[in-house]
């Protein structure tokens, strides 16, 4: 990433987070994260995590924002794909999301 991100405060990305990833990533300790690439996900768009609970199967209420700074693609067929990436999945570099 070169300077700052453009953040795109209409593309947000809502998505479901295990408990375990949950604190490490609304702490900020978690600069990334690793997900299926069944969206469009773009260098800007914000990521709105929420906590679940699966052995309840529910959400606990618990969300946290972050920017999106960086989207690495798994798989074949990709102009660099990161080894070890399965196809269909991403890594999605992360940041906190400044205040406007």
């Amino acid at each position: 990433m070169n300077g700052s991100v453009t953040v795109r405060a209409d593309r947000v990305h809502e998505l479901k987070t295990w408990r375990i990833f949950f604190d490490d990533l609304a702490s900020g300790m978690m600069t990334f994260n690793i997900r299926r690439e069944d969206r469009d996900f773009g260098i800007g768009d914000i990521a709105l995590f929420r906590e679940w609970l699966p052995t309840e199967d529910r959400y606990s209420g618990r969300e946290t924002r972050k920017l999106i700074t960086y989207v690495e693609h798994g798989g074949a067929g990709n102009f660099r794909p990161l080894a070890g990436l399965k196809p269909g999945h991403c890594v999605l570099g992360l940041a906190e999301v400044p205040e406007v």
